[in-house]
C-alpha cells in the first residue's frame, strides 16, 4: 500500500517539473517573439521616422544629430538649442552669470539660414517671417542628410532699424532681397491706432558714415532695402491715449479716473471720484506731478502698489515709504531755528523739488460757492492723496515719552506735553506748534489753538564746550577790536 503511495507521488512530481518546463518554454518562445517584433517594429521605424541632418556655422553647437522625418527646420532646430542650453545651463548656480549665457546662448541668426539638400538643391529658410506669419515655404520640412548653415548675426553692422507708426519698433538682421514690406513685417505691422499710414523715410549713411542721405517713400512702393537702412514710418500724432488720474484714500470710489488730454478740473475728478468721505482731511490732501525724481519714484510706488492692493493707507505709507529728508525739510522750511542762511536757502531749494507744480489748497478749492474762483487743473499720470483725517496730535523733541497724543477738543499744548510724560531735563522755553500741509511754526502761548494733525516740538537747550564758549568770546573780542579801531578812525578824522 505504501508502495502505491509512493509511487503515486513520483509521478505527480514528475507531472508538475514537465508542467513548468513547458510553461516556461512558452514564455521564452514568447518573449523571443515579442523581442523579434518589437526589433523588427523598430527597424521599420528607424528606416520610416528617423533621418540625420548636419547643423553648421554661426550656432550654438555643430554636428551632425538625429531628426524625425516629420519635424520642420523650426521645430528641429529649437529642440537641438532646447537640449544644448538646458545641459549647459545645469552647470550655473549664479544667477547673473546664469543670464548672461542664457542671453549669449539666444543669439543666433533666425533668418537667412541656408538648407542644402543632398541632391544640390538650396532654400533659404527664414524663422523670423515663418513665426509671425505661419508660411511654411519659410519654414520646410527636412530630408535626410539636409544639412542648415547659420550665418552670423551681427546686429551692429547687418541691420535694419524701423520705427514710427508700426506696432513694435525693432531692429533686425537684414538679409539680401529684404523690401520695405519685410521690415513692416518683422516691426509686427502698422500700428492700427494710425490712420492714413502711406510713407516711409529711410535713412541712409554713405559707406565711412559720414553723409547720411533721406528718401521719402511711398509704402505701396516697396522699395528695395540696403545694409543698415534706418526707416521711420511716417503718420499724424494719435492723441487717442490712455490719459488718467489716480485717486486714493478718503473717496467714495478710489481708483482711476479717466481725463482728456488737456486734464480735467480737480473739483470734478473728485465728484467722478463719489466724492470725499466723511474721514477726508481737506487740509492734508494733495497732488502728485511727475515733474521731478522724487515725485516720479513716489507715483511709481503708489501704482504699483495700487495694482497688487486697491485699499492703500496713505498714513501707513508715508510712515513706512516716504522720503526720510522730505519730512524734516517740510518741518525746518518755516522754523524760526537758529541756522545759516545758507542752510535756509538749501532747504527752500530740496523742498522746490517735490512742490514745483505749485501746491493745491484742497480747502479753498472744495471751500463751496465761494470756492468758483479757485481751480486746479489735473494732468495725466497725477496722483491725487486723500488721507483721513488725524485726531491725534504728535508731540517729540524734549519730552520723556514722544509719540501720538489722541486730541482733545479747547486744550492746550501743556496737556500734550504732561500726557507725553513732562518735559525733559534740557528742554528751552520756546516751544513751537507745527501746523498744516505748509508746516508754518507759531510760538506755543497759553491761548495757541491746537488742532487735529498739528506736532508739538519741545527743542533742546544745547550743551556747549569750554571751547564754544572760548571761541564764540574770540568773535566777540574780535568784532569789539573792529568796532574800536573804526571808533578811533572817525575820531582822528573828525580832528
Amino acid at each position: 500500500m505504501e508502495k502505491v503511495k509512493y509511487i503515486s507521488n513520483y509521478i505527480e512530481i514528475i507531472f508538475l517539473s514537465s508542467l513548468i518546463f513547458i510553461c516556461v518554454q512558452i514564455q521564452i518562445v514568447g518573449q523571443s517573439m515579442d523581442f523579434l517584433v518589437g526589433n523588427q517594429n523598430k527597424g521599420d521605424a528607424t528606416d520610416l521616422n528617423t533621418i540625420s541632418v548636419t547643423l553648421g556655422g554661426d550656432f550654438v553647437v555643430n554636428g551632425t544629430f538625429i531628426a524625425a522625418g516629420t519635424e520642420t527646420v523650426d521645430q528641429f532646430v529649437t529642440r537641438i538649442f532646447s537640449e544644448y542650453s538646458n545641459r549647459i545651463l545645469k552647470r550655473t548656480t549664479e544667477q547673473n552669470l546664469f543670464k548672461i549665457i542664457k542671453s549669449e546662448l539666444n543669439n543666433y541668426s533666425k533668418r537667412g539660414i541656408l538648407l542644402k539638400r543632398y541632391d544640390g538643391s538650396q532654400i533659404t529658410v527664414d524663422l523670423e517671417k515663418f513665426r509671425l506669419t505661419g508660411d511654411f515655404k519659410f519654414n520646410p520640412y527636412l530630408k535626410n542628410n539636409d544639412v542648415l548653415i547659420f550665418p552670423v548675426l551681427d546686429l551692429e553692422r547687418n541691420f535694419i532699424d524701423i520705427s514710427g507708426a508700426v506696432n513694435k519698433a525693432k531692429k533686425f538682421q537684414f538679409v539680401e532681397g529684404d523690401r520695405l514690406s519685410d521690415a513692416i513685417l518683422l516691426a509686427n505691422g502698422i500700428n492700427p491706432a494710425y490712420s492714413n499710414v502711406e510713407y516711409a523715410e529711410i535713412y541712409r549713411l554713405d559707406e565711412k558714415g559720414n553723409e547720411q542721405t533721406v528718401e521719402r517713400v511711398l509704402i505701396k512702393d516697396n522699395p528695395y532695402l540696403k545694409r543698415g537702412d534706418r526707416i521711420r514710418i511716417l503718420a499724424g500724432e494719435n492723441q487717442k491715449k490712455d490719459y488718467k488720474v489716480l485717486v486714493l484714500g478718503e473717496v467714495k470710489q478710489p481708483g482711476y479716473v479717466y481725463i482728456a488730454k488737456n486734464g480735467m478740473d480737480i473739483k470734478d475728478v473728485i465728484k467722478l471720484s463719489g466724492g470725499f468721505t466723511s474721514s477726508a482731511s481737506l487740509e492734508r490732501s494733495t497732488v502728485l506731478r511727475g515733474t521731478n525724481k522724487e515725485n516720479l519714484l513716489l507715483i511709481k510706488a503708489f501704482t504699483e502698489l495700487y495694482k497688487d492692493s486697491k485699499n492703500i493707507d496713505i498714513k501707513k505709507f508715508n510712515e513706512n515709504n516716504f522720503l526720510s529728508q522730505f519730512e524734516y525739510l517740510s518741518f525746518m522750511r518755516m522754523s524760526d531755528e537758529v541756522l545759516e542762511d545758507s542752510l535756509y536757502f538749501l532747504i527752500d531749494m530740496k523742498l522746490k523739488q517735490f512742490f514745483d507744480y505749485g501746491a493745491v489748497d484742497f480747502t479753498k478749492v472744495f471751500a463751496g460757492k465761494d470756492s468758483l474762483s479757485v481751480s486746479f487743473r489735473v494732468k495725466d499720470g497725477d496722483v491725487i492723496l486723500i488721507p483721513q483725517q488725524s485726531n491725534d496730535v504728535f508731540i517729540f523733541g524734549q519730552v520723556n515719552s514722544p509719540g501720538y497724543i489722541p486730541f482733545k477738543k479747547g486744550k492746550n499744548f501743556h496737556y500734550y506735553i504732561n500726557h507725553a510724560g513732562g518735559l525733559g531735563e534740557d528742554y528751552l522755553d520756546n516751544i513751537k506748534v507745527i501746523r498744516g500741509k505748509a508746516k508754518t511754526w507759531i510760538t506755543a502761548e497759553e491761548s495757541t489753538e491746537i488742532l487735529p494733525g498739528d506736532y508739538i516740538y519741545v527743542p533742546k537747550d544745547p550743551s556747549r564746550s569750554f571751547l564754544y564758549y572760548l571761541r564764540t568770546a574770540s568773535y566777540i573780542t574780535s568784532i569789539a577790536s573792529a568796532l574800536a579801531t573804526v571808533a578811533i578812525l572817525i575820531l582822528n578824522l573828525t580832528k
